[in-house]
């Protein structure tokens, strides 16, 4: 499993991003 902190950090790299993520942007 990931933590909330993976996915910022590959949501940064144009990675995977959950929906916390995509709505930030």
């Amino acid at each position: 499993e990931y933590s909330s902190e993976h996915f910022q950090e590959i949501g940064r790299k144009g990675g995977e991003t959950t929906s916390k993520e995509n709505n930030d942007n």
